[in-house]
Protein backbone atom coordinates (compact mmCIF):
# COMPACT_ATOMS: atom_id res chain seq x y z
CA UNK A 1 0.00 0.00 0.00
CA UNK A 2 1.30 3.46 -0.80
CA UNK A 3 1.57 6.08 2.01
CA UNK A 4 -1.41 8.64 2.40
CA UNK A 5 0.75 11.44 2.66
CA UNK A 6 0.39 11.12 -1.87
CA UNK A 7 -3.02 11.43 -1.46
CA UNK A 8 -3.99 15.28 -2.05
CA UNK A 9 -7.75 16.87 -1.74
CA UNK A 10 -7.90 18.65 -4.83
CA UNK A 11 -11.13 18.25 -6.28
CA UNK A 12 -14.88 18.87 -5.28
CA UNK A 13 -17.34 16.10 -5.88
CA UNK A 14 -21.24 16.74 -5.74
CA UNK A 15 -23.61 14.14 -6.07
CA UNK A 16 -26.11 15.07 -8.41
CA UNK A 17 -29.28 13.83 -6.96
CA UNK A 18 -28.03 15.67 -3.53
CA UNK A 19 -27.87 18.81 -5.41
CA UNK A 20 -31.56 18.28 -6.93
CA UNK A 21 -32.79 17.02 -3.21
CA UNK A 22 -31.17 19.39 -1.42
CA UNK A 23 -31.29 22.63 -2.70
CA UNK A 24 -33.74 25.49 -3.64
CA UNK A 25 -34.42 26.13 -7.59
CA UNK A 26 -32.03 29.62 -6.99
CA UNK A 27 -29.32 27.81 -5.17
CA UNK A 28 -29.21 24.94 -7.90
CA UNK A 29 -28.96 27.89 -11.10
CA UNK A 30 -26.38 29.63 -9.06
CA UNK A 31 -24.68 26.60 -8.83
CA UNK A 32 -25.13 26.33 -12.39
CA UNK A 33 -23.73 29.86 -13.19
CA UNK A 34 -20.91 28.80 -11.07
CA UNK A 35 -19.90 25.90 -13.16
CA UNK A 36 -20.61 26.89 -16.31
CA UNK A 37 -18.05 30.09 -15.71
CA UNK A 38 -15.46 28.04 -14.30
CA UNK A 39 -16.07 25.33 -17.46
CA UNK A 40 -15.56 28.80 -19.87
CA UNK A 41 -12.39 30.09 -18.12
CA UNK A 42 -10.84 26.78 -18.72
CA UNK A 43 -11.42 26.55 -21.97
CA UNK A 44 -10.44 30.36 -22.69
CA UNK A 45 -7.41 29.46 -20.67
CA UNK A 46 -6.69 26.66 -23.24
CA UNK A 47 -7.53 23.68 -21.07
CA UNK A 48 -10.09 21.46 -21.71
CA UNK A 49 -13.25 20.71 -19.80
CA UNK A 50 -12.30 17.37 -18.07
CA UNK A 51 -14.51 14.25 -16.91
CA UNK A 52 -13.59 12.23 -13.96
CA UNK A 53 -14.55 8.56 -12.48
CA UNK A 54 -15.67 8.84 -8.85
CA UNK A 55 -15.12 6.46 -6.25
CA UNK A 56 -16.56 6.75 -2.79
CA UNK A 57 -13.55 6.54 0.15
CA UNK A 58 -16.37 4.26 1.98
CA UNK A 59 -16.18 1.47 -0.67
CA UNK A 60 -13.95 -1.86 0.48
CA UNK A 61 -12.29 -1.57 -2.82
CA UNK A 62 -11.48 2.29 -2.55
CA UNK A 63 -7.83 1.31 -1.32
CA UNK A 64 -7.24 -0.67 -4.44
CA UNK A 65 -8.10 1.73 -6.94
CA UNK A 66 -6.18 4.34 -4.88
CA UNK A 67 -3.31 2.04 -5.42
CA UNK A 68 -3.79 1.42 -9.09
CA UNK A 69 -4.30 5.46 -9.67
CA UNK A 70 -0.71 5.91 -7.82
CA UNK A 71 0.92 3.19 -9.50
CA UNK A 72 -0.83 4.87 -12.88
CA UNK A 73 1.24 8.64 -12.20
CA UNK A 74 4.73 6.55 -10.73
CA UNK A 75 4.62 4.59 -14.26
CA UNK A 76 3.85 7.52 -16.22
CA UNK A 77 6.42 9.87 -14.42
CA UNK A 78 9.26 6.66 -15.12
CA UNK A 79 8.05 7.43 -18.90
CA UNK A 80 8.96 10.74 -18.94
CA UNK A 81 4.88 11.65 -19.24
Amino acid sequence: MMEDKQKEEKYLVLKLADIENYLSRWRKELLNECCNEIRLARLMTGKKSNHYIVVNEDEPYAERVWDLVLGGFVEAENNGR
